[in-house]
């Protein structure tokens, strides 16, 4: 609820442009949470694999164009 707060906040303030806040706020948690599981493996196994902070770093991008695009 206080995440969706923020979000009609930045609606008002022309911010974010979403006419589903309450939704947009669930769906930027439920995002963020398969975000959560996947980053810290990857980051962990980068002393074994240059490649997986690669991995991570488009992982991330993708987060944030996910949400971008949501709000």
């Amino acid at each position: 609820p206080e995440f969706s707060k923020i979000i009609r906040q930045g609606v008002n303030e022309k911010v974010f442009n979403t006419p589903f806040p309450d939704e947009a706020a669930s769906l930027i948690f439920e995002i963020a949470n398969t975000f959560s599981e996947r980053i810290p493996s990857l980051i962990l196994g980068s002393d074994k694999n240059l490649k997986n902070l690669d991995k991570a770093e488009k992982e991330f991008r993708v987060y944030e164009n996910a949400i971008e695009r949501i709000i």
